[in-house]
């Protein structure tokens, strides 16, 4: 679990009072570039709770094998990323996940 929380990036809020730092999201990709690009790609996806419903009952009316394509590529998410989303949320329930994320847990 340590290792998870390594490799994983939250935005961070600072108060000018020097307040302790808020969380106000999760993220587990943490590479800028790539979040900007996954998040691009999922703009021509239906919304994620959608996205989830078609893929568990096979839906091809929501989701086209190009749809299908860049799920896997972009928001499958790895066993580590499940761990680290699920001691996150566990951690911090009121913070919301980023988009990618949103989508690698509806998924998970």
């Amino acid at each position: 679990a340590s290792n998870a929380k390594s490799q994983m990036q939250v935005e961070l809020s600072k108060d000018e009072d020097k307040k302790p730092q808020e969380l106000t999201i999760i993220r587990v990709i943490t590479d800028g570039n790539l979040v900007a690009s996954i998040e691009s790609t999922l703009k021509k996806l239906p919304p994620v709770e959608l996205v989830a419903t078609a893929l568990m009952e096979f839906d091809c009316d929501i989701l086209s094998l190009d749809d299908l394509k860049l799920v896997k590529q972009y928001v499958c998410p790895t066993a580590e990323q499940i761990a680290t989303l699920t001691g996150m949320k566990t951690m911090h329930p009121e913070v919301p996940l980023a988009t990618p994320e949103q989508f690698m847990w509806a998924l998970g």
